[in-house]
Formats: C-alpha cells, structure tokens, sequence
C-alpha cells in the first residue's frame, strides 16, 4: 500500500500533542471519518462532529484546544465550523474550562493561541473572511517555536501556566465567569 504524505495540519498536531508538558494530561479526540483501523474513511455518511482537537489537563484547568494551520498570514473564517464556536463558547461558561483556538501561520512560523471569547467577538463583528496575523499579534498569546530539523517543538508553559495562574489570581479576587449569548 502506497503511504501519502501527511497534511500539513496534521504534522502541526502532531507536534503539539510531543510537545505538551509531561505534567499535563492530552487527549486528541478522533476525526469523524476514522473508521476502525484509524485510517481516514471519506466515503461515510455520517460523522462526529468534535467542538476541539484536543482537551489538555493541567492542574486543575481543563484547555480545550483547536488547532488550525495555514500557509499564509492570514486564516481563512470558513475553516471554523459553527459547532466548534457554539460548543467550546458553551464549554467556557463552567469553571476551570478553558477553550482556545491555536493558530499555525505556516508561512512565517509563528502560532498564536486566541481565546474563543475574543476569537467569537472578532466573528460577530468583523467584515473579513479571514482572521489576519496582525490581529492575532494584538490579541492573541505567541507560542514560541523552534524548528528541530523539519518538525517544530512548541513552548506550551507558555499557555498553560500563564492561564493557570491568570484564573487563579481572578478567582482569588472574588471574578466571577460572565454568561455569553450565542448568536451564532
């Protein structure tokens, strides 16, 4: 049997999921179209349809995390299904959950992590088809990178521990998680 090559988006999962902290729990939910090999099955008629890649466990904070990865500076907005808005903005209403998009620009090596609340307020709001680089620069968190021959190795305490000890200083301030409508 012939091997293809492997997407690029995969590859940037891939890399993710080696680079989580080992003292943090990763679980990569299955694509929709896997059948029981694990091989991708395109001819199916139904499919699941998970609100994230990825949920990592660190301390007591819950990150769901979906990862997506292009070429150019710019991420076009119909790469993001309506269900993983709805689902992970729904998700972000519970203590300790913490949903985030991470943002692969392939093209000048840089992945920034945006917070479904501020990704959201950036859809209902722009007229763009697209989420620019810039935009990600003002908004989002950088997760510095390095290139280990053709693969990359992510700096994922970065997230993780900044957004741990964030909550952690809100929560001691008495913060309360605010309800966000849905009007998607």
């Amino acid at each position: 049997m012939m091997k293809l090559a492997k997407n690029e988006g995969k590859k940037f999962e891939e890399d993710f999921k080696k680079s989580v902290p080992e003292w943090c729990w990763c679980n990569r939910y299955k694509d929709g179209t896997a059948n029981f090999r694990g091989d991708k099955n395109e001819n199916v008629r139904f499919q699941a349809h998970n609100i994230c890649d990825f949920e990592v466990f660190a301390k007591d904070k819950l990150f769901l995390l979906e990862l997506k990865s292009y070429q150019g500076v710019s991420i076009p907005l119909s790469g993001i299904r309506k269900n993983q808005l709805e689902g992970m903005i729904k998700a972000s209403r519970y203590k300790n959950v913490i949903p985030y998009f991470l943002l692969n620009f392939r093209g000048v090596q840089r992945v920034y992590a945006i917070k479904i609340q501020i990704l959201y307020d950036f859809i209902e709001t722009t007229d763009r088809k697209s989420i620019p680089l810039k935009w990600c620069i003002e908004n989002g968190i950088e997760i510095p990178s390095e290139q280990k021959r053709i693969r990359f190795r992510y700096d994922l305490e970065v997230l993780f521990s900044e957004q741990i000890e964030e909550s952690e200083i809100k929560e001691s301030k008495g913060w309360k998680y605010k309800e966000i409508k849905l009007s998607v």
